[in-house]
Formats: structure tokens, sequence, C-alpha cells
């Protein structure tokens, strides 16, 4: 079974949360939303995927 669900924890692949992770890493706001305007964001589906291949 897969550890991260795709329900609260999938929060943490947002841009926003990227962002936040990168402005605690010491970037500034405009720095760390000029990283992650081109990131992809995981949906619950791209979650759900990879744990199904991780399990096999």
């Amino acid at each position: 079974m897969c550890a991260v669900r795709t329900g609260q924890e999938a929060g943490l692949f947002t841009k926003a949360a990227l962002a936040q992770r990168k402005i605690a890493a010491g970037l500034t706001s405009q720095q760390a939303a000029e990283y992650v305007t081109d990131s992809y964001e995981l949906t619950p589906d791209d979650v759900r995927d990879l744990c199904m291949q991780v399990a096999q």
C-alpha cells in the first residue's frame, strides 16, 4: 500500500507548497514564484499511478 494518500498529503506536491519550501530554503517570494512557474504539479491521478507502480 502506498504511504502517500491522494488526499491531504498530495498537497505537498502543489506549486504553492514547492514555493513555500523554496522560500524556507532562502529564496525570496519573487524568486520562488519564478522557480515554480514551469514546474509540473502532480495530480491525484499521478500520485495514484505512482503508488500502483511502486507496489508492483
